[in-house]
């Protein structure tokens, strides 16, 4: 049961670090409020979130 948990929390972290990824490359403007998001924050919260699935992952296997 714990490998399935960690599984999917790997692929729900890779999934928002893909869309993080999307939005640096496409360099797609994103407002909170009135308050625009620098894309530098994407590309830090891509490799965070790649990094914490890759850890999911191998953690999934031990």
């Amino acid at each position: 049961m714990q490998k399935a948990a960690l599984r999917t929390a790997g692929c729900l972290f890779l999934f928002v670090a893909l869309l993080h990824a999307v939005r640096a490359f496409a360099r797609i403007t994103v407002f909170v409020g009135q308050t625009p998001i620098p894309v530098s924050l994407s590309w830090i919260g891509a490799a965070t979130l790649f990094l914490l699935a890759a850890w999911m992952f191998i953690a999934s296997k031990r």
